[in-house]
């Protein structure tokens, strides 16, 4: 896991891990990165945030990121194989979506009693930065005035920006990928875009969108995933399968500003609920030994900060 660019898989295990350092002060459980091949210290639970290998002698939760190879057909079949070895090696699977939970149930017949849904969440210093950090990160990027940002797919980013309606000035479609702006950037980079178009269909991981609905910046996300389960109205849902939808979404951003202001403030309402320390505190209540009680994992269900 690369943390000064993290995926979304290890943003998300980077927001967890930030959560644990201060909450998990009387737990004994160890944190392991994907690939880590050191000696691991003397303890009870292994929670392999990001992925990886579960490992003998200790009590592992690991988490399974990836939706599309648990859909995929053959050409899958090497991811599919990972997640099934970290599955059945694992004393409890952790999906960070309700899409990859299902699909863990449907395609790799993980039991309920070993699975679990624990959904991202983002800690103090990731939201919303100032207008002023704002304008001048983009200017050290040399980035259009009216910029939207991009991830996954490049090449269903651009048939989308250049089917869509926009400002023939000052707009333009920027790609985080090619940016190769780093992890301390991000929030400022969100924070000025007119909205964040993720190009990914059968995602199976909300951390981005999360991210950028914490800082205020629409995204416009697909059907067929675990986006839905986090924008639900803090931005735009597409039809993944109809290329003219991401078009149309991008040229609404663009078009209306009473539109991108209701999805802003939403978008960061939803995502205040959504706490790196919530998920952490869900994190510690499984790794706890003994019988787990099966309990509706989404926004709200079974929260131990739920507020009634």
């Amino acid at each position: 896991m690369d943390a000064a660019r993290p995926d979304a898989a290890g943003e998300y295990a980077l927001q967890l891990t930030e959560a644990l350092a201060g909450l998990a002060v009387h737990h004994d459980v160890t944190v392991v990165e994907p690939g880590f091949r050191g000696s691991l210290p003397a303890g009870d639970v292994l929670l392999l945030p990001a992925g990886g290998r579960p490992e003998p002698g200790y009590r592992c939760l690991a988490w399974v990121h990836d939706l599309a190879p648990l859909r995929g057909g053959l050409g899958a079949f090497r991811a599919r194989f990972r997640s099934a070895f970290a599955a059945s090696r694992s004393d409890l699977v952790v999906a960070p979506s309700e899409a990859v939970g299902g699909a863990l149930r449907r395609y790799l017949r993980v039991p309920a009693a070993r699975l679990a849904v624990v959904q991202p969440g983002i800690g103090p210093g990731h939201g919303r930065t100032s207008r002023e950090d704002a304008l001048a990160r983009a200017a050290a990027h040399g980035l259009p005035e009216r910029y939207l940002l991009a991830f996954g797919d490049c090449a269903l980013a651009r048939r989308a920006w250049a089917a869509a309606t926009t400002p023939t000035e000052g707009a333009g479609l920027v790609v985080a990928e090619e940016l190769g702006a780093g992890r301390e950037s991000l929030p400022a980079l969100l924070s000025g875009a007119i909205g964040v178009l993720l190009a990914e269909p059968l995602n199976g991981n909300p951390t981005r969108a999360l991210q950028a609905m914490a800082c205020g910046s629409p995204p416009i996300v697909a059907d067929d995933g675990a986006f839905p389960e986090v924008v639900r109205d803090g931005g735009l849902t597409v039809r993944s399968d109809h290329p003219g939808d991401w078009a149309e979404a991008i040229s609404a951003l663009y078009r209306s500003r009473p539109l991108r202001t209701q999805l802003s403030n939403q978008g960061r309402r939803l995502a205040a609920e959504l706490t790196a320390d919530r998920a952490a505190r869900r994190v510690l209540l499984l790794a706890e030994p003994g019988p787990r009680v099966v309990v509706d994992q989404r926004v709200d269900a079974g929260d131990p900060d739920r507020r009634d």
